[in-house]
């Protein structure tokens, strides 16, 4: 819990920087890798105005190391909701440090 609520905290200051570094150098999904992430983290961190609520994240550890949330977050500018979308997002422990593995967006 802690590393999602760091990471939607980082994003909320649009510190790309610090939501990286929660980010696994070996970061795999369905439509980016590390570099590409990366990449849109810079991107959507520059936009100001829009604030992230993480609502409920239902966290289960797979095995030692691992880890897999879903996770939902709502969007919004000012008073005005821009809608939600859920995630399941995979962890790995990386020495002391848990980190972003991957990450979906679940339909």
């Amino acid at each position: 819990e802690k590393v999602i609520r760091e990471c939607a905290e980082a994003v909320n200051r649009g510190d790309a920087e610090a939501v990286i570094a929660m980010v696994s150098p070996s970061y795999r999904s369905a439509t980016d890798d590390y570099e590409g992430v990366v990449k849109r983290i810079r991107r959507e961190t520059a936009v100001r105005g829009i604030r992230y609520r993480v609502g409920g994240a239902a966290i289960q550890v797979e095995k030692e190391g691992k880890a897999e949330a879903k996770i939902h977050v709502e969007a919004s500018a000012g008073p005005r909701s821009l809608g939600s979308f859920s995630l399941r997002v995979s962890f790995r422990k990386e020495g002391s440090a848990w980190k972003v593995a991957s990450a979906e967006e679940i339909r």
